[in-house]
Parts: C-alpha cells; structure tokens; sequence
C-alpha cells in the first residue's frame, strides 16, 4: 500500500494502493474435525496446529472454535451474531472462501456434512485435504460411499491423507463401542508431515492487487468496478478483500483505532 501525507484542512492522511505483486503472503488454513477440546493438548487439531505453525511463519492455522461462539453476550469470544453470521452454515462457507487450504479430519456425520458443503464448490476442491484414520484400526470406513462415488472420481478428485491413530474405547453399552482417534505421541511423525506439507505447498501465492474492467479477470487480486447510474458497484473475491483489510491493518493510526476500541455488548434476556 503506498501512502499519501498530504493533508487538507487537518483531514487524515489520504492512502491508495499501489499495483505491485503480493509474496510469501500467509497461507490460512482452516482445520475442520469433530468436537473440539479446547485446551486439550492431545486433541487432534491442536496438535495440527503445532505442527504447521512451526513449520513455517506464514502457515496460520484456523480453529474457530477457538475465538467464536453462538452466545449471545461474552467477554472472552468474539459472537458470529455481531458479524450477522446466523448458523453455521454460514460461517464454515465464509471461512471456506476465505481460506487458502481446508484441512478436515474425516472421522464423523459432522465433518462428513462439512466435506459436502466445501467440495460443492469447485474452487474449493483443489483447497481441501481429508485426513482419514485407517480402516483397520477404527473398524470402520470413515470416508463412505458417497464422498467416495461423489468426490474421488479423476481427474478432479479431493486429496486424502491416511493416518495411522492411537485409539481409546469409548464404551456406550455392551452393543455400542466408539474409538476416540489421537496422533501417536500427540505429534505429527514424519511421513505424515511430510504429506501434509506437500499439500499446503502445492499452491505459491503470488499476485497483484489491481483495479480491473473486466468482469472474467476477477480472480485473486483483481477487483472489478463499473458505475451505473449513480451507484458505483465493485466486485471482489473474499480471499481478496482480506488482503486488503490486512493492508489497512498495516497503517498504525488505523491500527490504533481498531485495536483500541472499547467493545460493548447490549443486554440481552436469557
């Protein structure tokens, strides 16, 4: 972003941007499982995060859970309803957009709806990796039949990784046994890493923020605008425009405000 310091009448410093190329920008991923532990060292998301955050300082790993909730009122949490994110559907399909690799542990009836709801994006195919536990050690196909037929068909097919878990039984009856999954030693070995990293690298970022007249050139980087009438309309893919709010977030007087700015909440009846 290139900056302008001419002031006029005491009005903030005007900025525009400046069309150069964009690299080794970070790489979000999006790390989808079943229900998450927070605070659990062992739990399988944690333990990925670990892995890809010391990997590489432009890997920033993603656990909503982490930060949001559906309360309506919190201190700790930031709430999706103030952003007017009103189910989850909306929120996993903003972070699939958002988002430069979805990596979903597929072990569940909910990660199996998320894998449904990214791949029916053609964009987001080439993006996501399903780790899947082994056959054998779960008893039990966790990938089944429909993302199999739907989603595993070349050329256009959605990466799989196999890992080998260390299990715990989760004992609902004499009839009804689950196995709890966790990497061995709560850590990502090598050959496992070594395939999640090829993953995640097999895409370079690498493009320029540029006004664009074209409606077909509107891909990462390219922001379309046409004026009709009185009403200026502009076309930006999400990926996009968090670049461009990361940019502003880069002038400190901007920062400053954001960053330092009380947060109120409004009572609510429970």
């Amino acid at each position: 972003m290139e900056k302008y310091f001419c002031r006029h009448g005491g009005m903030m410093k005007k900025y525009i941007f400046k069309e150069q190329k964009i690299a080794q920008e970070y790489k979000y991923i999006f790390l989808c499982g079943a229900h998450y532990g927070k605070g659990d060292e062992r739990d399988k998301r944690n333990v990925l995060r670990r892995f890809l955050s010391g990997q590489s300082e432009s890997y920033r790993p993603v656990i909503l859970e982490d930060n949001f909730i559906f309360r309506k009122d919190s201190s700790q949490y930031l709430v999706y309803d103030d952003i007017h994110m009103k189910d989850l559907y909306q929120i996993e399909m903003l972070m699939n957009y958002l988002s430069d690799y979805n990596i979903i542990i597929q072990e569940s009836i909910s990660t199996g709806a998320e894998t449904g709801l990214f791949l029916s994006e053609p964009n987001s195919l080439k993006k996501t990796c399903l780790l899947l536990p082994d056959y054998m050690a779960v008893e039990e196909d966790k990938l089944g039949q429909f993302i199999r037929l739907a989603f595993k068909k070349s050329p256009n097919e959605v990466k799989v990784i196999k890992f080998f878990p260390r299990i715990e039984p989760n004992i609902v009856s004499s009839n009804v046994k689950y196995w709890h999954t966790y990497f061995y030693g709560d850590e990502i070995g090598v050959n496992l890493g070594g395939k999640i990293l090829k993953f995640v690298e097999t895409g370079h970022l690498e493009y320029k923020i540029q006004f664009v007249k074209e409606m077909k050139k509107v891909e990462f980087g390219g922001i379309h605008y046409q004026i009709k009438g009185r009403q200026l309309e502009i076309t930006i893919l999400p990926r996009t425009l968090l670049c461009c709010i990361a940019a502003l977030f880069n002038i400190e007087e901007l920062l400053k405000k954001v960053i330092n700015a009380e947060r109120r909440y409004k009572t609510v009846p429970v």
